[in-house]
């Protein structure tokens, strides 16, 4: 940041002329001059920072793209200031457009909550949307509700109400939400008229849905890029894969010129268990790629479409471009790191390893930091500290493993979740050492081999009331993985053209599902298993967890032997979230 020079002088000028020169630089919208003058505000000798101050220097981050700084000024001030409005609409607003949702929806039910007199439609639009996010189409939809039938809105509104019948599978209610929508927009998006597509297909009027497919598939703006992401989206939602597919290989996108967000399209031929062809699509797109963005979430689509003997070699084309990316000195230097830092790690070349951290570093040491710890776990595989302490979280998916690996990270440990947060490969060998504590299927499956390899090792056995977790897996099986029924889940994971993640996920989930005829039978038969193993002499190193019935930090840290932090247990739904890294050098 460039500090003018009347902030460098030996005696800085008097606070208020300080104030009312930044508050004209946030008046004229000056974004950068109100960044600098306001951060030299709070530096003042003299400064009694009021609530104002935070929110202007937040809203000027915000204003100039910094959501994460932004997060940053106005999270400290909400609890020096938990009565100023301005401070929690502006943290609501910052963790909104960082994406932190279930952050942001707190914040924002909060605000309604805390400021009654104050709520605006736009507040209750903007929770809707976090919840939307999270896939809490019901209350979304409470919100909505509340707008669309108070007072007139705009369509954009409308298009979220329609949006929260659609999610929630009440297809009539959707279809006349849609239509309500669509006549009252000057310009549809394409988005609304492909979902109103979908819903003339989901209540059975097939010829009409055809029609109105293909007449936004013929129509002028078909092969621009709002039809094709909203396109692929409806084919995603409706769980038309072979279309979304056809759409590629002889359909309207076939001679479309590759563009970055097709890999929504790669992601959702995944989600529509066409692993093969997102694999086809992929390819075709990596050398079109050249946005920052696009290569991060690239690493998903390797880690998810691709072979495990494949991997190096797109990834180390990942690394080459983000290398290439950065040489010519772009804005976005994070993503760009961050891609070529987790690519780097999937090749498993120590050398570009070393490089692609030192320039991680180089531009932002804190941000890289996390990533040299893994380097130096890297160079010195043999050092014994890397075996000793270590936490393993084994239980089904949807047994609160989320919840309790994040509760992990806040207790100090290298905590890593379902995937190595670099590289977004399922957790394996490697990752064993590089992290201290690892949860959910990837370990779960082989938690007898990990107790006789890390012998000063302890277990915790996540669970659930049976009922509850069978309702919520099945959930998870629809949205997810497109398959309503157990034998539909099984059959899936003997398909290798249809499964993600590759062998390694097939075999998990066989042995953990695969013996078995119900749901509920693995999910009894693996709490058998494990109680068993750890009886007699084992029994100290388990802890059976339930974070459903109200499990926290103190039957954790007892365990663990760990002090208990202030902060609240968090709770988490892996559901919504990407991996992220959680990572702090146990002590």
């Amino acid at each position: 940041m460039t500090i003018p020079d009347d902030r460098l002088d030996p005696a800085p000028a008097p606070i208020g002329k300080l104030v009312d020169l930044a508050e004209a630089a946030s008046n004229e919208r000056n974004w950068s001059e109100a960044i600098a003058r306001w951060t030299a505000c709070f530096a003042h000798p003299e400064a009694h920072p009021a609530p104002r101050w935070h929110a202007a220097l937040g809203n000027a981050l915000l204003a100039s793209g910094q959501a994460n700084r932004a997060v940053d000024v106005f999270e400290p001030a909400r609890v020096r200031h938990p009565k100023a409005p301005e401070i929690a609409l502006g943290l609501a607003r910052a963790y909104t457009r960082a994406e932190r949702w279930d952050d942001a929806a707190g914040v924002w039910a909060a605000c309604i909550a805390e400021f009654p007199d104050r709520v605006r439609s736009d507040w209750r639009v903007n929770y809707a949307e976090c919840l939307g996010h999270l896939e809490r189409w019901a209350e979304a939809e409470e919100q909505t509700t509340l707008v669309v039938d108070t007072e007139p809105v705009r369509v954009a509104i409308m298009a979220l109400h329609a949006r929260c019948a659609q999610q929630r599978g009440d297809w009539p209610a959707a279809l006349e939400r849609w239509d309500r929508c669509i006549a009252a927009a000057d310009d549809a998006r394409p988005i609304w008229l492909m979902d109103r597509a979908t819903a003339l297909q989901a209540v059975g009027r097939s010829a009409e849905a055809t029609a109105a497919f293909n007449l936004i598939r013929d129509s002028g703006r078909a092969t621009c890029n709002e039809t094709r992401r909203a396109f692929v989206q409806a084919m995603t939602r409706a769980r038309r894969g072979d279309e979304l597919a056809q759409a590629f290989t002889e359909g309207f996108l076939k001679d479309a010129p590759p563009d970055p967000s097709d890999l929504t399209a790669a992601r959702g031929l995944i989600t529509c268990n066409r692993v093969d062809d997102a694999r086809r699509l992929f390819a075709r797109l990596l050398p079109e790629l050249h946005n920052a963005q696009g290569l991060v979430r690239s690493l998903n689509i390797v880690a998810l479409a691709h072979d495990a003997d494949e991997r190096p070699a797109l990834y180390r084309r990942i690394a080459d471009r983000a290398h290439e990316m950065l040489a010519a000195e772009p804005t976005d230097v994070a993503p760009l790191h961050r891609a070529r830092v987790g690519a780097a790690f999937g090749t498993r070349d120590i050398g570009l390893i070393r490089t692609a951290v030192a320039d991680a570093e180089a531009d932002d040491p804190a941000a890289a930091a996390p990533a040299r710890e893994i380097l130096r776990r890297i160079e010195t595989p043999d050092d014994p500290a890397h075996r000793r302490g270590k936490v393993f979280c084994i239980g089904l998916s949807k047994t609160g493993t989320t919840s309790l690996s994040r509760a992990l990270g806040m207790l100090g440990y290298a905590s890593a979740h379902w995937a190595n947060p670099y590289t977004w490969e399922l957790l394996g060998e490697r990752d064993l050492l590089l992290f201290d504590a690892l949860a959910d299927t990837p370990i779960t499956w082989q938690f007898r081999q990990l107790e006789e390899s890390f012998p000063d090792a302890r277990f915790i056995f996540t669970s659930r009331p049976l009922e509850d977790w069978r309702r919520s897996w099945r959930k998870h099986m629809i949205r997810d993985l497109g398959v309503a029924d157990f034998d539909g889940f099984k059959a899936m994971i003997e398909s290798p053209d249809r499964v993600r993640y590759g062998e390694r996920y097939r075999r998990i989930h066989r042995d953990l599902y695969g013996r078995y005829d119900d749901p509920d039978s693995a999910f009894l038969g693996l709490g058998e298993e494990i109680r068993a193993h750890f009886s007699g002499a084992r029994a100290d190193k388990l802890l059976e967890f339930d974070v459903f019935a109200g499990d926290g930090f103190n039957k954790l840290c007892g365990f663990l032997r760990r002090p208990i932090p202030k902060d609240p247990f968090p709770w988490s739904n892996a559901a919504h979230e990407k991996p992220r890294v959680v990572y702090a050098t146990a002590s």
